[in-house]
């Protein structure tokens, strides 16, 4: 009797000596990582997002809603002669309806966003400059430049809802205290709405920090939280081979698998190959 009840406070404090390891591997980084965006002050040199900007809406026609549409899209530079600018505050969001309706031809437009800025007179000549994005949800988006196609999401546009843009500019097209037009194109279905989140434009060295750290708390940290609940998950049957009575283990274990997988969807596209989806799906 004295042995099964030494036997389980052995196991009791294993288990909880994992735990406590897994929570400050994950909890501890997070923790300083989260005190440090708090109480450090911010610098002179932050950059602002554009709090409004003009906007013009493309009609588009015969083009699908894919990636053959979208690599048509990318050919087109933005018909500047056509353009009727309005202004718009950003975040701009047109929320997907509760219900819609997709016919086999969607009706698709591209919304235009004119974001001009002009670098300090005194800057350095030789620091390029970045436009950074929190998010874009709609078709592959694209980048123009005075003409030129700068950026394109168009091999991971699938994915481009839970990734931020960051470009850098052209740095022959670039003169201190001469104002720049940087053109951001996103299509998208009329019946089903889009999203573009809060853009920022300025030097690589003040946008760099601001996008490594949506990138950290966005994708690195889910990430490790999701390995992290993995070990735990096997940790738990390894518990459960020991004390097969205790049955909450293997349920733990189960759940931390299910939810790992379920979660793959925000990390990796499943939806490029239409058997490869059918085949999550129904896993999910």
């Amino acid at each position: 009797m004295k042995l099964a009840a030494w036997g389980c406070c052995l196991t009791k404090t294993r288990a909880e000596g994992f735990l406590f390891l897994g929570f400050w591997l994950i909890g501890g980084p997070a923790i300083l990582f989260l005190l440090y965006l708090l109480l450090w002050p911010a610098e002179a040199n932050t950059p602002q997002p554009f709090q409004h900007t003009e906007k013009w809406v493309e009609t588009l026609a015969g083009i699908p809603f894919d990636h053959t549409g979208f690599a048509q899209l990318e050919r087109q530079p933005p018909p500047l002669e056509a353009a009727k600018w309005q202004p718009v505050e950003l975040p701009d969001v047109i929320p997907l309806p509760a219900i819609s309706e997709v016919a086999e031809m969607p009706s698709m437009v591209r919304a235009w966003y004119r974001l001009r800025y002009k670098p300090q007179a005194g800057s350095k000549g030789d620091e390029p400059l970045a436009l950074y994005g929190t998010r874009i949800m709609g078709g592959a988006y694209t980048v123009w430049m005075n003409g030129r196609l700068i950026e394109s999401s168009l091999d991971d546009w699938r994915m481009q809802w839970n990734k931020s843009l960051m470009v850098k500019l052209p740095m022959s097209d670039i003169e201190p205290g001469k104002a720049i037009d940087v053109y951001l194109g996103v299509p998208y279905r009329e019946a089903q709405g889009y999203a573009v989140g809060s853009l920022y434009l300025g030097p690589v060295s003040s946008i760099r920090p601001l996008f490594d750290t949506r990138v950290f708390l966005q994708e690195s940290l889910p990430r490790a939280a999701l390995l992290v609940s993995l070990l735990l998950g096997v940790m738990s049957f390894h518990v459960w081979l020991a004390r097969r009575s205790e049955s909450p283990h293997l349920l733990m274990a189960l759940t931390s698998v299910a939810w790992f997988i379920c979660n793959l969807q925000y990390f990796f596209d499943f939806s490029s190959d239409e058997e490869i989806a059918r085949w999550y799906g129904a896993l999910v």
